[in-house]
C-alpha cells in the first residue's frame, strides 16, 4: 500500500510539472506573439516616419515648378482657338498636370503632422456626408450602396475632416474593386467600448499575397494612372492617431471587409 501510494505521489508530481510546463509554455508563445506584433508595428512606424519626411521634401520640390507649368498651360488653352490642333494636346497637358497636383497633395497629406481638431459627434452624419460625395460615382459605376445604422449610438470624439479623408479612400478603394458592379455595404455599430463602421463590397477580394502589404506606403494593385498607394497608408495614419485601427477581412472572389473602428470617448473621473 505504501509502495502505491508512493507511485501514486510520484505520477501526481510529474502531472503537475507537465500541467506547469504546458501553461509556462503556452505563456511564452503569447509573449513571442505579443513581441513580433510589436515589432511589426515599430517597422511599420519607422517606415512611415521616414517615407513621410522624403514624401514631404519631394512633393515640395515638384510642386513648384507644377504650378508654373500648370498655370502656363492653362493659359495658352485659353488664348488658343478652339479649331486649333493644339488645343486638345494643351488640355491632355493640363488634366496630366492637374493628376501630378493631387498626387503632390496626397504626398503632402502623408507627410503632414498636425493637431486634430477634435469635436463630439454622431459619426453617422460623416459617414452620410461621405456618401453624398460618392453618390454620383456610385451610379456610374453600376454599385448599389446599402446603408445600415445602428439607432442609439453614443458619440464620438473626432477629426471630423480627417475621419472623412478615411471613408472616402476607402468608399472610393471598394467602387474601385468592382469595375463591372456590386454592392457596397456600409455599417456603422457599437460594439466592445468602440465605433465600428464597415465597408464591404462585393468585389474580386483581396490575394492573400497582399493582405499583409495593402497599408505599406506606395504599395497599390491599381494601375499607375488611378493609384498612388498612399490612401490606405495615410488612412490608417488617422485612425491609428485617434487611438483606433482597421480590420481587414477578405475571400478571393467574393469581397472585402474593411471596418474601422473608434474608441468611444474615456469618461472623465467624477
Amino acid at each position: 500500500l505504501e509502495d502505491a501510494e508512493q507511485v501514486l505521489r510520484i505520477v501526481a508530481s510529474q502531472v503537475a510539472v507537465a500541467a506547469e510546463n504546458a501553461r509556462l509554455y503556452e505563456g511564452l508563445q503569447r509573449q513571442m506573439e505579443e513581441l513580433r506584433n510589436t515589432e511589426a508595428q515599430l517597422v511599420q512606424a519607422a517606415k512611415l516616419a521616414a517615407i513621410g519626411e522624403l514624401a514631404a521634401n519631394v512633393a515640395h520640390e515638384i510642386n513648384n515648378p507644377m504650378t508654373s507649368i500648370l498655370g502656363y498651360t492653362t493659359l495658352l488653352y485659353e488664348e488658343t482657338p478652339a479649331t486649333s490642333p493644339r488645343k486638345e494636346t494643351l488640355k491632355l497637358i493640363q488634366n496630366e498636370s492637374l493628376r501630378i497636383r493631387e498626387i503632390v497633395r496626397a504626398l503632402l497629406d502623408f507627410s503632414r503632422q498636425r493637431d486634430f481638431a477634435k469635436e463630439l459627434v454622431d459619426i453617422r452624419q460623416s459617414v452620410k456626408d461621405t456618401l453624398a460625395l460618392i453618390q454620383r460615382h456610385a451610379l456610374l459605376s453600376n454599385c448599389k450602396i446599402v446603408e445600415k445604422y445602428s439607432e442609439k449610438l453614443p458619440p464620438i470624439e473626432v477629426d471630423v475632416p480627417q475621419c472623412k479623408q478615411v471613408f472616402l479612400n476607402l468608399i472610393t478603394n471598394a467602387l474601385d474593386a468592382m469595375p463591372q458592379g456590386g454592392t457596397l455595404t456600409v455599417s456603422v455599430a457599437h460594439a466592445d467600448g468602440a465605433i465600428r463602421i464597415e465597408f464591404a463590397d462585393t468585389g474580386a477580394g483581396i490575394p492573400e499575397a497582399n493582405l499583409s502589404r495593402i497599408f505599406e506606403p506606395f504599395f497599390t494593385t491599381k494601375p499607375a494612372v488611378k493609384g498612388t498607394g498612399l490612401g490606405l497608408s495615410v488612412s490608417l495614419g488617422i485612425v491609428q492617431a485617434h487611438g483606433g485601427t482597421i480590420e481587414v477581412q477578405s475571400d478571393a472572389g467574393k469581397g472585402s471587409r474593411l471596418t474601422v473602428v473608434l474608441p468611444l470617448p474615456k469618461k472623465k473621473p467624477a
